[in-house]
């Protein structure tokens, strides 16, 4: 709402102009996801006068690798000047949603997610089969931009710990 009121009452000027400044959302980053959106379609030939940079890290793992301080400059490029290293060392480890989002401006799904993704893939067995003998429950998962569906189903194992299995995923 704020956005739109925003947004609507600078086509009183014959020439508008509004410029932001963020770090990387998530998928509830409604406005964010939206503008980046419309900047990705610009810039893959789209007719807008949308205008984006944006600065963010290509390097995916929260360590003390020359990569990963290759990819914090690229996403501060105030990195030694008003961003010291050691202020991103103490980040380090904070929360990985958090971190890679507030400090190497990378898209995150969830920034308060119940399970964070990392633990969740590492509690993965891919070996495991669903049994057309036991009790199945299925569930699907919509995103709230409606871009991503998920179906999964789980079962019971005999050791009361539950198996989860992701059957299809759609990308509209």
């Amino acid at each position: 709402d704020t956005w739109a009121s925003m947004r609507y009452t600078t086509m009183s000027n014959p020439n508008p102009m509004i410029i932001t400044l963020s770090n990387a959302g998530d998928q509830h980053s409604l406005v964010l996801n939206q503008l980046r959106d419309r900047a990705l379609k610009a810039i893959a030939g789209a007719k807008d006068s949308i205008g984006w940079w944006e600065w963010s890290s290509g390097y995916d793992q929260i360590d003390d690798s020359k990569e990963f301080w290759k990819g914090v400059a690229q996403a501060n490029p105030s990195l030694g000047k008003t961003v010291h290293p050691d202020n991103i060392r103490d980040a380090m480890n904070d929360d990985p949603s958090v971190f890679k989002t507030e400090v190497l401006c990378q898209w995150v799904t969830n920034l308060s997610a119940a399970i964070p993704p990392e633990k969740w893939i590492a509690c993965g067995e891919d070996d495991l089969t669903l049994s057309e003998d036991e009790p199945t429950w299925f569930g699907i998962d919509l995103s709230p931009d409606r871009k991503y569906a998920s179906l999964v189903a789980a079962q019971k194992m005999s050791d009361d710990r539950f198996y989860v299995k992701l059957l299809h995923s759609w990308h509209n």
